[in-house]
């Protein structure tokens, strides 16, 4: 699964066709996870872990991406699941949880890809 979130009320910002997905993921100021099936982080991009206040992809991977998100409500678990039976979702407002108290609203994409 691929997630792509970004702040409630950033614009969208262009990308060149150009561009490699890889280059795409790490240099692209909106967050991006990828999650294996059962929903652990495989990778995820630096603006990714300063959104959750993480170092780095390092600490994150193997972690279930529902504690990371602190998905106490499973809006977060529910997104996962809409995921896997449409293929793809292009926006959902969610919160994103820092924390026990901060709550941050992002708007999120995600599309099922094939693992392998």
């Amino acid at each position: 699964l691929l997630l792509r979130a970004r702040r409630a009320g950033r614009p969208e910002q262009s990308v060149s066709e150009a561009q490699s997905m890889a280059e795409f993921v790490e240099v692209t100021p909106d967050a991006v996870v990828l999650t294996d099936s059962a929903g652990r982080i495989r990778h995820a991009n630096r603006a990714f872990a300063a959104l959750v206040g993480e170092r780095g992809e390092e600490v994150l991977r193997g972690r279930a991406l529902a504690d990371v998100v602190h998905d106490t409500g499973g809006a977060w678990a529910a997104l996962l699941v809409r995921t896997r039976s449409q293929g793809v979702v292009p926006r959902q407002a969610l919160e994103l949880r820092i924390g026990a108290q901060v709550a941050l609203p992002v708007e999120v994409a995600s599309l099922l890809l094939t693992e392998g």
